[in-house]
């Protein structure tokens, strides 16, 4: 590659490129993840990589424009942002599915009630093989869907002491529902409590301006790097999609050391 080339590829990133980039590389990890990987490879990709996203998204919340354009607007852009591709992947999956039971030797009867079955999971999302199968991942598109109708309202409060306490009160009433009542809500509801509390914590890296100010970028970045491993190596395996947090601290913090050191690599490389 000449030297032209390279200045062309510099020369064309936009402003966010490097979030692009982050978002490319944890989805990479996240198929890894999901392809039977050596079980400390999966204990350590899971560990983040789904509270990425939800921090990312919050990072990534226009404040000002959506609180302009009003509510309506806002839910109608996620509906089709996440909704809609939900479905038309589900019911696509759906179509593919029925020949595959049919190999698998269901006929009649049996491959109609197991049609059925998948098309009323398909409307709940509940992202577990035996009921979603060959799709579970899409249970994500539901429930960021729902965590960012909950983000909209939290962020009609401007007092940050106010947020912060509605957020803690949501993850403990997600763990209360974990622990006691052992039930996956219609479109991950539950988990999306947990989601708006993560998005928060992106939202207010962004507003605080934590990336750019950051003045000892070496030991920023090892610190990060080893907060990080701390967390995965002492949690337990957690699992977003059955709301499985373990250690609920070291989730968000192992989400939070992973996002901000990924987005600021990558910042100082643009």
């Amino acid at each position: 590659m000449d030297v032209s080339a390279v200045q062309w590829i510099f020369i064309t990133l936009t402003p966010m490129t490097y979030i692009d980039v982050a978002r490319g590389f944890v989805i990479i990890l996240m198929l890894i993840g999901h392809a039977n990987a050596p079980d400390p490879l999966v204990k350590a990709i899971f560990g983040f990589h789904m509270p990425f996203f939800f921090i990312l998204s919050g990072f990534l919340y226009n404040k000002a424009k959506w609180s302009e354009l009003g509510f309506k607007k806002f839910t109608v852009s996620k509906f089709k942002a996440y909704i809609v591709p939900y479905f038309i992947l589900a019911f696509f999956n759906l179509l593919i599915n029925i020949p595959i039971e049919q190999i698998k030797g269901l006929k009649g009867q049996e491959l109609f009630d197991s049609t059925m079955n998948h098309l009323q999971w398909i409307f709940y999302s509940w992202g577990a093989i035996d009921k979603m199968p060959n799709c579970t991942p899409l249970w994500f598109l539901p429930c960021i869907f729902i965590c960012c109708i909950f983000f909209y309202f939290l962020n009609k409060i401007n007092n940050t002491a106010v947020q912060t306490v509605i957020c803690i009160l949501s993850v403990t009433l997600d763990y209360i529902l974990y622990l006691f009542i052992h039930i996956q809500l219609p479109w991950h509801i539950n988990v999306a409590l947990i989601g708006m509390a993560f998005m928060f914590i992106g939202l207010k890296i962004k507003e605080s301006n934590l990336l750019k100010n950051i003045t000892h970028g070496i030991s920023y970045i090892f610190s990060m790097i080893a907060l990080g491993a701390l967390c995965i190596v002492t949690n337990p395996r957690v699992d977003l999609c059955n709301n499985t947090l373990n250690n609920t601290f070291l989730t968000f913090l192992g989400g939070y050391s992973f996002l901000c050191n990924t987005l600021y690599l990558l910042q100082i490389c643009e």
